[in-house]
C-alpha cells in the first residue's frame, strides 16, 4: 500500500521534531511533504503544499511573546491562512490540529487556540474534509526550549546552571510526555469526521513536586555521580527531560 503524504506545519518545533523522528525511525506509512514557514506568506506555495498532502498536522503557532496580543494575532492569522487554502484547493484529506487545555483558561494563548480550532472546524464542515481538534495536556520531554515549551524544561535548565527556579503558581498540572502526544496525533491520521477530542493526561503533579524531584536528580546525578532511582514511567520521562538540559560537551551523560 502506498504511503500517505503528510505535511507538518511547525515541524522544526518541540512536538514537530518528535513526530518527524517517529515517522523516520518507526513508521513506513508516511512520506513527509516539506513545509516552510514562508508558505504562510505565499498562497501559491501554500496551495502546492496542500495539494501534495493527504494529511496535514498543524503545529505552527506562537506560545509566548512579550506582547500577549501578538500571540492571539499570530495563531488566529495562521489558522485563517491555512483554512482558506484548504477550502480553495478542495482539500479532502485529514487536518489534525494540536490544541491545548489552555483553551479552558482566560489567557490570550488559550483564547487564540480556541478560535483557531473553530476556524478549522467550520472550514472542515463547509469543505467536507476530516478534522481532528486534539486538546492536549501540558506537554513536556527532552530538548524542550526553556522559557517557552514547558516549565519542566525551564526548571531543568535553571537548576543545571545554578539558578533558583521560582514558582509563580503551585497548581496541579496535567502532563503528557511529548512522545505520547506525537503518537496520539499520528493515531488520528487514518480517521474521518470532524471532532474535538480531549486527550487524557498521563499524570498530574503540583509544580512544587516536580521541582523537588528535579532538585533531587541534580543532587544525586550531578553532585554525587550516581544514578537516581526511577520507580515509574513519569520518573524516567522526567529524568530524560532533565538530562537533555545538560551541556554534553562539558558533562558526558552517565
Amino acid at each position: 500500500m502506498a504511503s500517505k503524504k503528510i505535511g507538518i506545519t511547525g515541524h522544526n518545533g518541540f512536538l514537530g521534531n518528535f513526530i518527524k523522528k517517529i515517522i523516520k525511525y518507526k513508521s513506513k506509512d508516511f512520506q513527509i511533504v516539506d513545509f516552510k514557514r514562508i508558505f504562510f506568506q505565499d498562497q501559491f506555495a501554500m496551495s502546492s503544499f496542500v495539494n501534495n498532502c493527504d494529511v496535514i498536522i498543524h503545529l505552527a503557532g506562537l506560545n509566548r511573546h512579550n506582547k500577549q496580543e501578538e500571540i492571539s494575532k499570530t495563531n488566529i492569522q495562521l489558522a485563517k491562512i491555512l483554512s482558506k487554502s484548504l477550502v480553495s484547493n478542495n482539500f479532502k484529506g485529514t487536518l489534525i490540529y494540536s490544541s491545548s487545555v489552555q483553551i479552558y483558561t482566560d489567557s490570550h494563548y488559550g483564547k487564540s487556540k480556541m478560535k483557531a480550532g473553530k476556524i478549522f472546524s467550520d472550514a472542515a464542515t463547509d469543505a467536507q474534509f476530516s478534522f481532528f481538534n486534539l486538546v492536549l495536556p501540558n506537554i513536556f520531554g527532552p530538548f524542550g526550549k526553556p522559557n517557552y515549551n514547558s516549565f519542566i524544561s525551564t526548571f531543568s535548565d535553571e537548576i543545571i546552571h545554578g539558578k533558583a527556579p521560582k514558582i509563580i503558581n503551585d497548581e496541579r498540572v496535567p502532563l503528557l510526555y511529548v512522545e505520547s502526544a506525537a503518537n496520539h496525533i499520528l493515531n488520528h491520521t487514518d480517521k474521518v469526521g470532524v471532532h474535538t477530542i480531549d486527550i487524557p493526561q498521563e499524570t498530574e503533579k503540583k509544580v512544587s513536586e516536580v521541582l523537588d524531584q528535579l532538585k533531587n536528580f541534580y543532587n544525586i546525578y550531578i553532585q554525587r555521580g550516581n544514578f537516581p532511582m526511577l520507580e515509574n514511567n513519569f520518573d524516567i520521562q522526567l529524568f530524560n527531560t532533565f538530562r537533555s538540559a545538560l551541556d554534553h560537551s562539558k558533562y558526558f551523560p552517565k
